[in-house]
């Protein structure tokens, strides 16, 4: 390229660092190719992205990282964040015992219904019954097979494991998510009742 052609890719590029820099909200998750295609090779980049568990993870270590930074994000009180990534999240800080996560991403009337209708109401008094609760079963983990949304309505279907035995089976969770935080989350058998109820397909997982 002769100097003139090589300042104008720099300035081509600049500007599209710039672009990304300055993106907000969901767009900084997002792929890139217009960036890429500023390179001078020309490829068909080949996307591949971990199992839901392990990208959320991820997902949830950059989000706490900006929290680290000094002035490194800024809170929007306006966007309302995907209801699905929002109880993924929640159930992400269970299997990796973040009591502080999970307290982030309570409200302050958070209610914990287990699957014999037991009540735990409140922010604080669930955290407490978490804590316990970790300290019990530390190897405790959900892993999904299937997550649907209705509105600001989540459904998870999946199992449990752990090592005490009476944790461990296939289970339905459903999370209700208000301003980007959940105000419930409840824990079903996979019967087939609560299958009608919850009006999901007519099979135990």
């Amino acid at each position: 390229m002769s100097k003139d052609q090589l300042v104008e890719e720099i300035k081509k590029m600049r500007a599209a660092i710039r672009e990304h820099r300055d993106s907000t909200g969901q767009q900084l998750c997002w792929h890139h190719p217009k960036l890429w295609g500023l390179l001078p090779e020309k490829t068909d980049p080949k996307i591949s992205v971990p199992e839901w568990p392990e990208f959320m993870k991820g997902c949830v270590r950059y989000r706490l990282s900006l929290d680290e930074q000094p002035n490194g994000q800024q809170l929007s009180k306006t966007m309302n964040r995907n209801p699905k990534t929002i109880a993924l999240e929640f159930n992400d800080s269970i299997n990796n015992r973040n009591i502080e996560m999970l307290s982030t991403l309570m409200t302050d009337d958070h209610t914990f219904i287990d699957t014999a209708e037991n009540h735990v109401i409140g922010k604080q008094n669930c955290v407490a019954a978490w804590n316990k609760f970790f300290e019990a079963f530390p190897d405790y983990k959900n892993i999904f097979a299937t997550v649907s949304s209705n509105g600001n309505n989540v459904t998870m279907e999946g199992h449990s494991t752990c090592s005490d035995n009476r944790l461990e089976g296939n289970a339905i969770w459903t999370a209700k998510i208000e301003d980007d935080k959940l105000s419930e989350w409840r824990v079903y058998e996979d019967t087939y009742d609560n299958r009608t109820k919850l009006k999901l397909k007519n099979y135990v997982l």
